[in-house]
């Protein structure tokens, strides 16, 4: 089992978004890599959850302020999807970060983390989608629907 704090960390997130229910369903996975197999996994919105990059500073003499960046990532194929397709999946990375944006982690031993603050890597990635204009005058989207969003973790202790 992981001891690393931001491995822990990233594991209580991904539960608590598997625990709840979001205007479309998904299972997170909590995972170093977010490469599924397009013609297989992105067939399904995928979610992820990943430790990044974690910082420490000196804040005073003889204590050290840890924060531990965890970061979401969302995918799915998509064809000839119209643009209010798009805007739910766009509008479902919202949900999900106005969810953890005020909640703290606790860990199974008791350390508590409070999110500090979160940012977008990517709202959408729009070099990943064809936009493609219809003789029916109607736009659809065709690609690879993908975003990513970090958040930090401040040790309370």
């Amino acid at each position: 089992m992981a001891t690393s704090e931001d491995i822990l960390i990233a594991d209580e997130i991904s539960d608590a978004l598997n625990g709840e229910s979001f205007s479309i369903a998904f299972t997170s996975e909590r995972l170093y890599v977010s490469d599924w197999d397009a013609k297989e996994e992105l067939v399904d919105l995928q979610v992820g959850v990943w430790p990044a990059e974690s910082a420490m500073q000196l804040w005073e003499r003889e204590q050290v302020e840890e924060s531990f960046r965890i970061g979401l990532s969302f995918a799915q194929k998509i064809s000839a999807a119209l643009r209010s397709d798009v805007d739910l999946l766009c509008d479902l990375v919202t949900e999900v970060k106005d969810f953890l944006e005020l909640k703290g982690v606790t860990l199974a031993d008791g350390r508590v983390y409070e999110n500090t603050g979160w940012e977008y890597l990517a709202r959408f990635a729009e070099s990943r989608l064809d936009r493609n204009k219809g003789a029916d005058g109607i736009v659809r989207y065709t690609g690879m629907f993908a975003s990513a969003i970090v958040f930090d973790y401040l040790s309370m202790e």
